[in-house]
């Protein structure tokens, strides 16, 4: 069974503009940074220090045949696992 080895966390701040991706070790990595751009962006929203975006975020991993796949919530834990 195909267990990745490589993962990256991508966001995007004012879709449909330019991607931000970092590596990451692990996926739950992923998940925790991903939580804290979230977190700060609202925090940014409510105190009125931006305007309201849309905004888009995920973890990808590689797969067998070289290409980056997005993780969908419910993959996490047996991926994780």
């Amino acid at each position: 069974m195909f267990k990745p080895t490589k993962f990256k966390i991508w966001y995007c701040h004012r879709v449909p503009g330019p991607r931000f991706e970092r590596e990451v070790p692990d996926p739950e990595t992923g998940r925790l940074l991903l939580d804290t751009i979230y977190d700060l962006t609202l925090h940014l929203f409510n105190n009125r220090m931006i305007p309201d975006y849309c905004s888009a975020g995920g973890v990808t991993y590689l797969d067998e045949d070289g290409d980056w796949v997005d993780y969908h919530p419910e993959e996490w834990e047996a991926l994780v696992s």
